[in-house]
């Protein structure tokens, strides 16, 4: 992306002597903030580093980070500068077409990029103008003036961009500043790049243990809890009625004739009978009750706060399933027993009295088709 020799900006000569001019002291200091750079875990952290780094040791009155974010759009996300400052740039947004067509129109030098006070554009990337009178000094830094550093990461990815204002002395910066911001811009980009990496790494990471931590509450057969999700649930129902006092439920239920169904029409049959129940108890049971799928052809639901008329509705409601004129079914009919919640009784309690009741369900129910 290289630019004609007329579009090329060129920083002030150094001074030896100069108050604007840079000391080895500073070098060293540079080096140290690189260090802390490269260090650190958080990206926040590191891209406020970035810029107390600009002002505290490059001598920058002004020092603005824009971070790439997953849309493409840079946003300031760390400022250093006087307190009016962050009032008017924090957090804002600029979209990416602006942010490349500023780099892309500014004088280059280098890597960094010089957008004139002549040339200035509503449309520039976020910019706070300082309160500074203007000079004749030719040499003076206006305050409509620009700098912008870009960052790449070690894959030349831009990770973001440095916005810089009010030199030392507020006036043109001298080359060796330039080479040092370049230097620090481009050890910054390395540092973002790497923080990046380890969050993604980090949040990837994250995100297979819970897959993983699903797939071990998870039936293999239907995809509803398994007994590992029911004891966790069933903990917190006791625990939740313990602190509101409002009452939750267990509903066991068991499927009738799934033996039969195996050994007339085969395990695949039953299988998909088995699955065909499970969508079909998690249709009538409230949105946030958890399913369970505990045994062969047991499901065990978990209801909190719900009274014991609604309880008795929800299980005539499991019941009735089998009245559905639905093949996938398989001609099978579901035994039910409950139990509820009391923030005073034991997980396997409050599911040994509902297993119980259940039973007895299907007891009464056998005797009634006899």
């Amino acid at each position: 992306m290289d630019e004609p020799e007329q579009r090329r900006w060129q920083p002030r000569d150094d001074e030896p002597g100069s108050s604007t001019g840079v000391d080895l002291d500073v070098v060293r200091r540079l080096a140290l903030v690189s260090s802390r750079m490269s260090t650190g875990s958080v990206l926040s952290e590191t891209l406020q580093v970035v810029s107390d780094g600009i002002v505290e040791v490059l001598g920058f009155g002004v020092a603005a980070v824009n971070h790439v974010l997953p849309s493409g759009d840079f946003q300031v996300v760390a400022l250093t500068g006087p307190p009016e400052l962050r009032e008017e740039l924090a957090d804002a947004v600029t979209p990416r077409a602006d942010m490349v067509r500023a780099l892309d129109r500014a004088v280059h030098w280098g890597r960094l990029r010089f957008s004139p006070h002549e040339t200035f554009d509503e449309d520039e990337p976020a910019q706070w103008v300082p309160d500074v009178p203007v000079r004749d000094d030719p040499d003076a830094w206006h305050p409509l003036d620009m700098l912008l550093a870009p960052m790449w990461d070690e894959d030349g990815e831009m990770v973001g961009v440095l916005s810089v204002d009010l030199p030392p002395g507020q006036l043109q910066p001298t080359r060796l500043l330039c080479e040092l911001l370049e230097i620090f811009a481009m050890q910054a980009g390395l540092a973002v790049g790497a923080v990046e990496m380890r969050e993604r790494y980090l949040e990837e990471r994250s995100n297979r243990e819970r897959l993983l931590v699903g797939m071990t509450r998870r039936d293999a057969l239907t995809g509803l809890g398994n007994r590992r999700a029911l004891a966790a649930a069933l903990a917190g129902a006791v625990d939740g009625a313990r602190r509101t006092g409002r009452p939750g439920a267990v509903l066991f239920a068991d499927l009738d004739g799934l033996k039969q169904l195996n050994d007339e029409r085969g395990h695949v049959a039953g299988d998909e009978a088995l699955k065909a129940w499970a969508a079909a108890v998690v249709a009538v049971v409230r949105e946030d009750d958890l399913v369970c799928r505990v045994g062969g052809d047991e499901y065990v639901v978990v209801a909190g706060a719900i009274s014991e008329p609604e309880t008795v509705q929800m299980a005539d409601r499991l019941r009735r399933i089998a009245d559905q004129d639905d093949p996938a079914l398989g001609g099978l009919t579901l035994s039910v027993g409950c139990a509820a919640v009391t923030g005073d009784a034991a997980p396997e309690d409050i599911l040994e009295r509902a297993d119980r009741a259940m039973y007895e369900d299907k007891s009464r129910r056998a005797r009634a088709r006899a």
